[in-house]
């Protein structure tokens, strides 16, 4: 298992995956990301997404997670 590191460039910017260090790491992967019905895990999620990586929610609330999803 691997941790990847999600940055963000100053206080209040949008997080970054990097990108350079994360395409051989990340190739053929799925990340499960837990408590992505909000907060921080949210955040990565859509981090992630949208840096094109697969990505599956889990959390407690169905609605906030259809929310994110939808994104």
């Amino acid at each position: 298992m691997r941790c990847v590191q999600i940055v963000g460039a100053s206080p209040g910017a949008a997080p970054t995956v990097q990108s350079a260090a994360m395409a051989p790491i990340l190739t053929n992967q799925v990340l499960i990301i837990t408590g992505a019905s909000s907060g921080i895990g949210a955040a990565t999620a859509l981090t992630c997404a949208r840096a094109g990586l697969a990505v599956v929610l889990n959390g407690r609330r169905a609605d906030r997670l259809a929310e994110v999803a939808g994104r």
